[in-house]
């Protein structure tokens, strides 16, 4: 039996029980990362420098760009598809590459804010900016109609 009070306690939880609340707490941890890298990404605008973890290491230059290109590479496999933020997680870990559902939603976020990638033409998924081939006409050719070509048609 353990000694300490608080296991003693959990232990008479069922396991069913104890399963969901390790769920729940890792997916705190998660969001807590999530967090703390985008304080951290706030911190490096202002200056500071960037830290992983608690140890106090800086983190290399450049690695943020470094995860862009890989993410503009996992989209661009797949053009004509808008890939979800699980279907991104399930690419980098096929690569070896172990990240969370939020930093990747927070990472697509901005790679569309920066304008690299947009949203799928539903408003689901993300694609390469260039892949979505908006076929909008400029506005300045669909608006220049003649007052004679109203409807298509030639003036009477």
């Amino acid at each position: 039996m353990s000694v300490d009070p608080v296991v003693a306690l959990l232990a008479k939880q069922s396991k069913n029980r104890l399963q969901a609340m390790q769920r729940q707490v890792r997916e705190q941890i998660e969001s807590l990362q999530a967090q703390d890298e985008m304080i951290a990404q706030a911190l490096a605008e202002k200056g500071e420098p960037r830290h992983n973890g608690h140890n106090g290491t800086t983190k290399p230059q450049g690695q943020a760009n470094n995860k862009r290109d890989i993410f503009k590479r996992i989209i661009a496999s797949r053009p004509d598809h808008a890939w979800l933020p699980a279907e991104v997680r399930a690419a980098l870990v096929a690569e070896g590459i172990e990240s969370n559902s939020p930093a990747i939603r927070v990472m697509l976020r901005r790679m569309g804010e920066a304008g690299d990638i947009a949203r799928g033409p539903d408003g689901n998924g993300w694609k390469l900016a260039s892949a979505n081939g908006s076929t909008q006409e400029p506005l300045t050719e669909a608006t220049s109609v003649g007052p004679g070509d109203v409807g298509g048609g030639e003036a009477p």
